[in-house]
C-alpha cells in the first residue's frame, strides 16, 4: 500500500491525465512554439494568494514592455487583486472569490475573445488551464510537467526546479519577454519612503504566526522568540496579521514577558505593506508578509514548511533567511501536516530562529541601527 503522501502525488497525476485526455477535443490545435504575434487582449490568471500575486508583478511588467499595444486583464482570488489593482501594466482586474465564481467568469470572458491566456502557476495548475479554455483563449500559456500539456497550445519549458522569481523569469521567456528578480511594488505607494525616515535607534522586528494553509509555528515559541529579541536587542515587537489571526496574536502577546504591539486586523493591504517597509526585520512563516518583505528589500528569517519543494520555495533574495528541516515525507503538497508533531515546523526551535534574527539585527546595529 502507498504511503499517504506518495498516495496525494499519484492522484494528482493520474487526475491530470485524465483531464487532459478528456479536455484534448475541445482544447484546439497547438500553434506552436513560434512567435506569440501582434497581441490585443491578455489575461492572466492568479487563482490563488498575495504571495504569488506579488511574485506575479515583474511578469505583467515584462509583457507589457514585450506587447505595449496589447491591454492586459488579471483573473485574481480577492486578496491578490489587491495587489493586482493600479499596476501600470494591467487595464482591469477582475475578482473571483470562488471556483464556482471561475466558471461563470470563465464562461463571461469568452466574449472577449483574448489572443493569449497565461496561466503562470507551476503546480496545482491544471484549473487554470480548465479555465483558459473555458475563457476561449487563442493561444494558451502555462506549464506542463506535471501533466495537462494538451489543454495549451503553448507550454513553458521545464528546467528543472528552481526559486519562484526564476521560474516567473521562464513564463516571461516563453512570451518574449524579460522580468526583473525582484517585484516593485510601488504602485500602492511609496513604501520605500519609509527607509531613513526613523527617528528612534530602537530596532522594530514584525512577527507574522500565521498563514492561510495552516502550516504554521507554535505560539508559545513565537512569544519566546519575541521576548529574547526584546530582551537581547532592545527591539520594539509588533505582530501582524488579518482579522483571523488576532485571537491566536493575541494569545501570543498575553505569553510574553516584554510589552508588544499589534497591526492585526486593523490595517488594509496598503497600511500593512507600509508596517513592513519600516520594519529592521520580519519574522515570518511561509505566507504573504514574507514576499512583501522581499519586494521592499527588508530582512526576512522564514519558516518554512515541508509541504512544497525546498527548492522552489525556499530562499529566492538577498536578504531573507529560510529556515527549513528535511523530513523524508516532504514534499508531502498537504494543507495540513498528518505526522504525530509536525517535524517539519517544530523541529526548528527558539534558538534556530532567534540566532538566524540576530545576525541580521546585529548587522543593523553595528551599521547605525537602519538596515
Amino acid at each position: 500500500m502507498l504511503p499517504r503522501d506518495q498516495f496525494t502525488r499519484t492522484r494528482g497525476w493520474l487526475l491530470a491525465n485524465a483531464l487532459e485526455l478528456a479536455s484534448a477535443p475541445f482544447a484546439g490545435a497547438p500553434d506552436g512554439a513560434g512567435s506569440l504575434g501582434p497581441l490585443r487582449s491578455v489575461l492572466v490568471l492568479r487563482m490563488d494568494g498575495i504571495g504569488d500575486a506579488v511574485l506575479t508583478l515583474p511578469l505583467l511588467a515584462a509583457l507589457k514592455a514585450a506587447h505595449p499595444q496589447a491591454a492586459i486583464d488579471c483573473l485574481a482570488r480577492p486578496g491578490a487583486a489587491e495587489i493586482l489593482r493600479g499596476h501600470p501594466a494591467v487595464r482591469r482586474v477582475l475578482a473571483a472569490p470562488s471556483r464556482r465564481a471561475d466558471l461563470m467568469r470563465g464562461l463571461a470572458l469568452r466574449a472577449m475573445h483574448y489572443d493569449l491566456i497565461v496561466n503562470p502557476r507551476n503546480d496545482g495548475y491544471l484549473w487554470g488551464h480548465l479555465l483558459s479554455i473555458l475563457a476561449g483563449g487563442r493561444r494558451r500559456v502555462g506549464y506542463a510537467h506535471k501533466g495537462g500539456g494538451a489543454l495549451l497550445t503553448d507550454v513553458v519549458p521545464w528546467a528543472g526546479e528552481k526559486p519562484l522569481n526564476g521560474l516567473m523569469r521562464d513564463v516571461a521567456r516563453r512570451l518574449g519577454a524579460e522580468a526583473a528578480s525582484r517585484p516593485d511594488l510601488s504602485h500602492l505607494g511609496d513604501f520605500h519612503g519609509r527607509r531613513g525616515n526613523k527617528t528612534s535607534r530602537r530596532l522594530v522586528v514584525g512577527l507574522n504566526p500565521l498563514a492561510s494553509h495552516r502550516h504554521v509555528w507554535s505560539e508559545e515559541r513565537f512569544a519566546a522568540v519575541g521576548d529574547r529579541l526584546a530582551r537581547d536587542f532592545g527591539a520594539d515587537v509588533v505582530f501582524l496579521g488579518d482579522a483571523a489571526a488576532v485571537p491566536a496574536v493575541e494569545r501570543i502577546r498575553r505569553g510574553m514577558a516584554a510589552e508588544s504591539a499589534s497591526t492585526a486586523g486593523q490595517t488594509s493591504l496598503r497600511e500593512a505593506i507600509d508596517v513592513i517597509a519600516g520594519l529592521d526585520l520580519l519574522v515570518t512563516v511561509d505566507s504573504g508578509p514574507r514576499h512583501i518583505a522581499n519586494a521592499l528589500d527588508v530582512p526576512a528569517v522564514v519558516l518554512r514548511n515541508g509541504a512544497n519543494s525546498s527548492v522552489v520555495w525556499g530562499r529566492y533574495a538577498d536578504k531573507e533567511t529560510v529556515l527549513v528541516r528535511p523530513v523524508p515525507c516532504s514534499p508531502c503538497g498537504r494543507g495540513v501536516c498528518p505526522v504525530p508533531g509536525r517535524p517539519c515546523m517544530l523541529d526548528i526551535g527558539v534558538d534556530d530562529v532567534v540566532d538566524a534574527a540576530g545576525r541580521v539585527l546585529a548587522a543593523n546595529l553595528a551599521s547605525g541601527g537602519r538596515r
